[in-house]
């Protein structure tokens, strides 16, 4: 076991060095919903290795009234948390909904460096009608990261999923390659997909890269159920958090690593 830091601050009411504060109602909120057991990446990107186990969150209403969460962290890698500066949460918020029945798709943009109103009136137009998909605010409480990420979290069945990508998927990659930040107009730009597929009866999380190289034709022909026929056996589904990979150019699928519960990390053998 890792070395142990007791009573961290993760989120809170009141101001801090990154800005104002999370209103108490979204604490409140955020804490019902927290997960008891996560690992944490690097600058909230979870494709990169573990630094940090949180566990043992609670709720506390300090004496000057602001209301915080507390977490212990049980830190995995010394050099990479010594940097970071500390440990802290992304929530999402604000939602716009584009279509009207369930979402097949939720795109998770950082506020802080797209222009998210803009961003939720233009992709109206690469929506084709019968598909249903959410923009919603990723709320980041750290310093603005290098690479900006998007995050797609597909979450329709995996048929009509891949409905979407074959009828949309083209021209959705396309705006979100140009899509430009506004706090860096030059800045990098990186997009994840994100899906949760059933493996032996448990649900399990795919994480995915997008390569750059991956042009919009090719991002149109990914599968999502396609993931699950990558992990190799041997590993229990119930302990995993996270299957880490690449959809890199062809389309192909490769996974690079797990992240089980208790913050270990096993390579996934690629031969």
């Amino acid at each position: 076991m890792g070395r142990i830091i007791r009573g961290q601050i993760i989120g809170g009411s009141g101001s801090d060095i990154h800005g104002d504060g999370i209103d108490r109602d979204t604490i409140r909120e955020l804490f019902r919903h927290i997960q008891t057991h996560s690992v944490g990446g690097v600058e909230h990107d979870l494709s990169r290795h573990p630094v940090v186990r949180p566990f043992n969150y609670r709720l506390e209403e300090r004496p000057d009234g602001e209301l915080v969460i507390k977490a212990d962290l049980e830190v995995l890698d010394e050099d990479t948390f010594s940097r970071m500066g500390g440990f802290s949460i992304s929530f999402t918020r604000l939602t716009h909904r584009i279509g009207p029945s369930d979402p097949v798709l939720k795109i998770l943009l950082n506020p802080k460096q797209f222009d998210f109103d803009r961003a939720s009136t233009d992709i109206v137009r690469q929506i084709p009608k019968g598909f249903t998909l959410d923009v919603t605010e990723r709320i980041e409480k750290a310093a603005v990261a290098e690479i900006a990420i998007i995050v797609l979290v597909i979450s329709g069945f995996s048929e009509v999923a891949k409905g979407f990508f074959s009828a949309a998927g083209a021209d959705l990659y396309r705006w979100l390659r140009n899509l430009r930040r506004t706090d860096d107009p030059e800045g990098k730009t990186g997009i994840h997909l994100d899906s949760s597929q059933p493996i032996s009866g448990s649900p399990v999380r795919f994480l995915l890269v997008v390569d750059p190289e991956v042009n919009g034709e090719e991002f149109a022909q990914f599968d999502p159920q396609s993931v699950r026929d990558k992990l190799p056996p041997g590993i229990a589904p119930r302990s995993i958090t996270r299957v880490v990979g690449r959809l890199n150019p062809g389309p192909s699928v490769v996974l690079e690593f797990t992240v089980l519960e208790d913050g270990s990390r096993v390579q996934i053998n690629r031969e």
